[in-house]
């Protein structure tokens, strides 16, 4: 009901003027472009509230201004000392490729949970069965740690995970009302003792993958420790990076990338990050599949016309491999409408490091003042996606995507 609400809110005012409480709403694809990719140097913080935990300061997500550059070049890092590009995501192609028998290993788990419920008449928890695979999933991809959270519910590893995603509410509280205090008395927002297994067991791994000379592993730790080891050798990929700035038109990376005071990453930046990289790759996975799921039953359509991508594109064995399932186009238009539906985040937040006029419309605002992107307004918005709040993955199809307002599909930001 509140969603619907805001959606109607929006599409009356795509641009809202919320000064008088610190905040400022913007709606209109063109003005979000500014802010998130054509100016973005200017908006490269989230209003985080500030933080009083070691481990939270240190990732990507709550640092700020220059902590936020150094820590943007350490990803740099990555992209350039692991696949030599760009805008190369972390987990390439051929580095997903490589995991893909781990993630391969975890959907087979799903499958006998669903034989068996399906045996036995029994019903099933979708949000359940879908949180434990992208547990298992990203245990294993991230941190090359095997788990079985169907069967092994009371594996450490998964009940610290599981206490990192039902935060105490007198600490969330504590942490919106009385910061101050929680930071002179040095409570944490996180779970102490949660935190400190993860601190315990990424630094054990890390420990050993540093004695370990055979490079045979290809999970987000690895690339971290990659980047850590290669500050000192980025002479020798200056040729082929200077060519790739070229290419994609970048023009300040060198700059950052051979400054290498910025570039040291500490173990305590591999600890963050690679948590960090735990908690945001487990919840909006979790939360994509048990909603397409639900999507799937109620719309059997659309449950028929994948199937039948799927059957018609598997091989004589029963089996998908990985450069068959990224071409799959309904599948990925199922996934891309579920998106739409049930992004993730409602919204996203940026903070500007000085006043900003924003495009044509008259408005000047302030340094510091919070502006906040309503993803699921936008969303939801029939000037865009007409029927919004039906299921209609044909929107999604290469031969339709043409047809979709830029900026209007967010379910990660832009």
């Amino acid at each position: 009901m509140f969603g619907n609400c805001f959606s109607a809110l929006i599409k009356k005012l795509k641009t809202t003027d919320l000064r008088n409480t610190g905040k400022f709403m913007v709606a209109e694809p063109e003005l979000v472009k500014n802010i998130m990719i054509k100016d973005f140097h200017l908006f490269v913080n989230h209003n985080t509230l500030g933080s009083i935990d070691e481990i939270a300061d240190h990732s990507l997500l709550s640092a700020e201004d220059e902590e936020w550059k150094r820590l943007r070049s350490i990803v740099k890092l990555i992209y350039y000392t692991n696949s030599l590009q760009i805008v190369s995501p972390t987990f390439s192609t051929g580095k997903i490729r490589k995991m893909y028998a781990l993630v391969e290993h975890c959907v087979k788990g799903v499958d006998k949970m669903l034989e068996k419920a399906a045996n036995g008449e029994q019903e099933i928890d979708v949000r359940s069965l879908m949180g434990n695979y992208t547990m298992d999933g990203i245990a294993s991809c991230a941190f090359a740690t095997k788990t079985d959270t169907h069967n092994d519910p009371n594996n450490p590893f998964i009940i610290n995970a599981r206490k990192l995603f039902s935060q105490n509410m007198w600490r969330s509280f504590g942490y919106l009302t009385m910061k101050p205090v929680m930071k002179f008395f040095n409570i944490s927002i996180l779970e102490p003792t949660t935190t400190e297994f993860f601190k315990r067991a990424i630094t054990e791994i890390v420990s050993q993958r540093k004695k370990d000379k055979s490079g045979g592993h290809h999970d987000f730790l690895q690339l971290m420790i990659n980047a850590q080891k290669n500050v000192d050798n980025l002479e020798d990929i200056d040729d082929k990076l200077m060519a790739a700035e070229a290419h994609h038109g970048m023009d300040d990376n060198r700059k950052l990338l051979t400054n290498k005071s910025k570039l040291e990453v500490s173990d305590l930046d591999i600890l963050a990050n690679s948590l960090l990289f735990f908690l945001a790759g487990f919840e909006t996975t979790g939360h994509l599949l048990s909603h397409m799921s639900y999507l799937l039953a109620i719309n059997p359509e659309c449950q028929k016309k994948l199937m039948e991508e799927v059957v018609a594109n598997t091989d004589a064995n029963g089996n998908l491999d990985y450069d068959t399932i990224i071409r799959l186009p309904y599948l990925d238009a199922c996934v891309s409408e579920s998106l739409r539906l049930h992004s993730p985040a409602p919204g996203t937040t940026r903070v500007g490091s000085e006043d900003y006029k924003l495009g044509d419309t008259g408005i000047t605002i302030k340094k510091g003042i919070e502006i906040f992107i309503p993803i699921h307004a936008i969303h939801h918005n029939p000037e865009y996606y007409p029927k919004p709040h039906d299921f209609i993955p044909d929107r999604f199809l290469p031969e339709n995507r043409d047809k979709l307002t830029p900026y209007t599909y967010l379910p990660f930001g832009a």
